[in-house]
């Protein structure tokens, strides 16, 4: 069996993340909080880079996940790299695009708007909360 270090996207999406955030606030573990900080700050690194660590590998957000995760970091360090990587989370959320449906596909001329999805929505929805809770004072102009 091959030792791979990687990512496992449930563990920060759809609420995890957000779980993990207020359990920090209830349990006082250093061991725990340093795993997690190292897994938001090198959440992209690759194992070289995770194996070398030195406690502020990737302090300049290289490394750190777009979004929540970034922004959990700054609200910890207060690291302007981080709040910047958060922030730039919320660019990639999805854009409704709106179609013209006429002629004999229906009835009336409607515009629908494809490109979303609940879960499109959803996610970008907790990214906008989180990032906005942990870093609404590095909010880009």
């Amino acid at each position: 069996m091959e030792k791979k270090i990687g990512v496992y996207n449930l563990t920060d999406i759809m609420g995890g993340a957000e779980v993990v955030f207020e359990l920090n606030t209830l349990i006082d573990h250093a061991g725990w909080k340093k795993a997690w900080e190292q897994y938001c700050r090198l959440y992209r690194a690759p194992e070289s880079v995770v194996s070398q660590d030195t406690g502020t590998t990737g302090a300049d957000g290289q490394y750190s996940r777009p979004g929540r995760l970034s922004g959990y970091l700054y609200s910890l360090t207060k690291n302007k790299a981080y709040a910047q990587k958060a922030w730039e989370g919320l660019a990639r959320a999805p854009r409704m695009n709106p179609t013209a449906l006429k002629g004999p596909d229906v009835v009336q001329p409607i515009e629908e708007v494809t490109g979303l999805s609940t879960n499109k929505v959803a996610q970008s929805s907790l990214e906008l909360i989180e990032v906005l809770e942990t870093c609404s004072d590095a909010m880009p102009e």
